[in-house]
């Protein structure tokens, strides 16, 4: 646990003066950042856990499915959000036009 609170704090050292006003380059980041450290994490904790071998393997395979899992839910999320976001953005648009028509 400790070597995957000091990758996040390096990483965020890293980026804190970095802006990003993109709001799909935060979600690819975010996403990434948080595959990493749950990949780290159950690598980590599987590792150094005593178990035979066989045992080992079921659980890295286990977490490998959970992190596949959790991956995809935020996939999903994610493209909601743009979708809802692209919709906002495409009926603020409509109504710019309609009032540019009304004052031509």
């Amino acid at each position: 646990m400790i070597i995957f609170k000091k990758a996040a704090f390096v990483y965020l050292s890293i980026n804190k003066n970095i802006k990003y006003n993109d709001m799909e380059k935060r979600t690819k980041n975010t996403l990434i950042a948080l595959g990493t450290g749950l990949a780290l994490g159950s690598i980590l904790g599987v590792l150094f856990a005593p178990d035979k071998g066989s045992d080992t393997r079921k659980k890295i395979s286990d977490a490998k499915e959970r992190l596949s899992d959790r991956f995809k839910e935020q996939v999903e999320k994610s493209k909601e959000n743009l979708l809802s976001l692209k919709e906002g953005l495409k009926e603020k648009w409509d109504a710019v036009n309609e009032k540019v028509d009304d004052y031509l």
